[in-house]
Order: structure tokens, then C-alpha cells, then sequence
């Protein structure tokens, strides 16, 4: 409808704590290989600035709740975003907690780029298949 002066419905997906410090992780050495490119630093921070603004917001509050409570935040994100994100972010990470952030983060972004619901977070464990990542025991 050529009138219709409502603004897009925002995208957003639910991600915890571990998931956006490894967005944030990539993100920093997307910087580092776009300047050995040839790319202004202006450029390439111009491009993600705002982005990791919002990352660090989302792991800012998260931080605010106790440890032991696994919470989300909504981050918005545009599917050009999403797209990337799903493209170059590892299959599997785990940041030594014995949790496999990498994998739950790709299977949010190929939920997202599919137009799939969400699940909540209360009834993600009884969906999730197979064994959980044992804890790395330290000598």
C-alpha cells in the first residue's frame, strides 16, 4: 500500500550471554582482517559500530542477573546481518563452560533467516536433542 506510513515490524532474536560475547568475539577480528585488506578503520567501524553498541548493551543487562539464572536478550537485527552472522561464525564454540554457544547461536540464526519461531526458553531443553557437552575437567 503506497500510504501506509507504519514503520517496519523490528526484527529481533533472543541470544544469552555466552552467544553474543562470541559475536562480539568475531566481530573483533572482522576489524583486524578488514584492515589488512586495504579498509579505513573509519569504514569498518562506521559499519559495526552501532551493531556491537547493541551486543554490549545485551551483555551489559545480562551481566546485571545473577550467574545462575540462564536469561536471553532480544537483539535487534536485520536479516543482512543475521545472514552474515550465519555465514562466518564457527559451527561450534564453547568459551570452557561445557556449553556449545557457537552451535545454539547458528541454529538461532538459521531459525531467523527461515522465518521459524522461536522457542521459548523454558522449552528449549525439552527440544534439544542429543548428549549436552560435558565441563572440560582442569587438572
Amino acid at each position: 500500500m503506497a500510504n501506509d506510513w507504519r514503520l517496519p515490524e523490528a526484527k529481533s532474536i533472543r541470544l544469552d550471554r555466552d552467544e553474543l560475547l562470541l559475536i562480539d568475539f568475531h566481530l573483533s577480528g572482522h576489524y583486524l582482517c578488514n584492515v589488512g585488506r586495504g579498509l579505513e578503520i573509519g569504514e569498518i567501524i562506521g559499519t559495526w559500530h552501532d551493531f556491537r553498541i547493541a551486543v554490549w548493551d545485551g551483555i551489559k543487562h545480562l551481566e546485571t542477573i545473577k550467574p545462575s539464572v540462564h536469561e536471553e536478550h532480544r537483539l535487534s537485527i536485520d536479516e543482512g546481518t543475521a545472514k552474515y552472522l550465519f555465514n562466518w561464525l564457527p559451527p561450534t564454540f564453547m568459551w570452557g563452560t561445557g556449553r556449545d554457544c557457537g552451535f545454539s547461536l547458528k541454529v538461532k540464526l538459521h531459525n531467523f533467516l527461515i522465518g521459524a519461531e522461536e522457542v521459548p526458553l523454558d522449552n528449549q531443553d525439552a527440544t534439544e536433542s542429543g548428549p549436552k557437552d560435558p565441563p572440560i575437567p582442569f587438572p
